[in-house]
């Protein structure tokens, strides 16, 4: 991915999980690579058109709420407003759904993010070793 997309995929996890302390910030965590380890492992028609995604949603998000600049410049409370407008267009919509499930997956799968929520996947895989045994 280019920094631009990096920076464009930082500002939709910013914008749609919106972490509140206890939970990390999107930069302390590796959403962005989990984000490029699935985009890299999809099909390229499905690279090309989550890429064009990407770039629909950075430029044409924003304007739905009067802003001019791009959605990786704007301030967190104005992602989220840019990104809830785009939910109900007709255009943009359909274009943010398969990005929210990614970065939602990316964010939420990092270790330090799972282990905040309570989760500890090697104290998981550990009992299941156990029960097999």
């Amino acid at each position: 991915m280019t920094r631009r997309e990096q920076d464009v995929v930082a500002a939709l996890a910013q914008g749609l999980v919106a972490p509140v302390p206890p939970l990390p910030p999107v930069g302390a965590t590796d959403t962005i690579a989990a984000f490029q380890a699935a985009l890299d492992a999809g099909p390229a028609l499905n690279r090309l058109g989550l890429r064009v995604a990407l770039r629909l949603l950075d430029r044409r998000a924003p304007r739905l709420v009067g802003e001019r600049r791009p959605l990786r410049a704007l301030e967190a409370a104005r992602q989220q407003a840019a990104l809830a407008a785009a939910r109900g267009d007709r255009v943009l919509g359909p274009a943010l759904e398969p990005l929210r499930g990614m970065v939602q997956l990316s964010y939420y799968g990092d270790a330090g993010v799972l282990r905040t929520l309570g989760y500890d996947p090697g104290a998981v895989v550990a009992r299941a070793t156990e029960a097999r045994r």
